[in-house]
């Protein structure tokens, strides 16, 4: 009797093809989210993220600064705190009279906290409100007696409209409204009061005082990314401020700014960012109880390991024209903690 032997072997090929078949599709998801979680990890912008970044042209992520606005209508919160000194500030010794005795060499303390939050209302339209508060001191008696204590409080609102774009470039106009207000506390003008024997009210008004100002600017901003770890930024905004004393008046202002952000991500996979920027002001109004011009230098680091959320140092520098007598020219030194949440 023939007897036919039984083969198993083809009858494997489909076990193990369904084997193989099955091991794919459950490794191929996986292997697909390594991926772009890698690309996310290479250079924070590269790939899908790019698509959803609002602040992004040419595959650069643009980092921000206090500085130089950027032109970007995006969902965003703000922050930044830090201080510094005033330097290079010659005081005049004066009696109650008002006579110069002598001038002596002094410096001032400052410490501030802003915050900003931008809506996008469209995609070619944000309304942003911020808060600043600001406080100084001098860092000696005759510091202290010479400019007082002052505390500033400003708030403003404005709209960023986009009005043209590619993809490296973008161009948008602003407009902004801000009112600050200044309390300041000034004991050498009190003494002279008490001393030429002015009633109480009269002393207790020159003691602590308040002003307003408030200013209306518009202008416009833009940015440009020629590769995907350079990006420039630049503003410019003119107007018309308050002078921050007792009938003052009104006058022109204007600010205009630019700066360079380098994101080291894109090229050696390190979450780290670099700006410089340099911002000029002139007139009143500022988030400042000076009024005159201000030139200010800028530099800072950030950490940009995440597509929605950085944080860093800046560090500024800045000397400033006083339209005061007994003042002329300043130097400023500033350092912040900054971070920025993207939603």
């Amino acid at each position: 009797m023939l007897t036919t032997p039984f083969r198993r072997g083809p009858r494997r090929r489909p076990v193990a093809l369904l084997g193989a078949a099955l091991l794919l599709a459950t490794l191929a998801p996986a292997r697909v989210a390594l991926a772009q979680a890698d690309s996310v990890a290479v250079d924070g912008v590269t790939g899908d993220s790019t698509r959803h970044c609002g602040r992004c042209l040419n595959g650069h992520r643009f980092l921000f600064t206090s500085l130089v606005p950027d032109p970007f209508v995006t969902t965003h919160f703000r922050t930044g705190t830090g201080g510094g000194t005033v330097t290079n500030l010659t005081v005049e010794v004066r009696n109650l009279e008002g006579t110069v005795l002598d001038s002596i060499a002094a410096d001032i303390g400052f410490f501030t906290l802003d915050f900003e939050y931008q809506y996008r209302v469209t995609r070619w339209l944000g309304l942003h409100a911020t808060a600043t508060t600001l406080a100084r001191i001098g860092t000696s008696g005759a510091s202290v007696l010479a400019s007082g204590v002052s505390a500033l409080y400003g708030t403003s609102l404005g709209a960023t409209v986009r009005v043209w774009g590619s993809d490296a470039v973008q161009l948008s106009l602003t407009g902004d409204a801000r009112r600050n207000q200044v309390w300041v506390i000034d004991p050498y003008r009190f003494a002279q009061s008490v001393s030429q024997g002015d009633d109480f009210e009269t002393s207790r008004s020159i003691l602590l005082r308040a002003q307003t100002s408030n200013r209306y600017v518009g202008g416009a901003r833009g940015a440009w990314a020629p590769t995907s770890w350079l990006g420039f930024n630049g503003t410019f905004e003119a107007g018309s401020g308050e002078i921050p004393t007792p009938n003052g008046g009104w006058e022109s202002v204007a600010e205009w700014g630019l700066m360079a952000s380098f994101d080291a991500n894109p090229l050696w996979r390190v979450p780290v960012g670099l700006w410089t920027g340099y911002r000029g002001q002139s007139g009143s109004g500022r988030v400042s109880d000076l009024s005159g011009s201000l030139s200010t230098y800028g530099g800072g680091l950030l950490y940009t390991g995440r597509p929605n959320y950085l944080i860093g140092v800046d560090v500024l520098f800045g000397k400033a024209d006083v339209n005061e007598a007994s003042l002329t020219r300043v130097d400023l030194v500033q350092g912040r903690i900054v971070t920025r949440f993207d939603f």
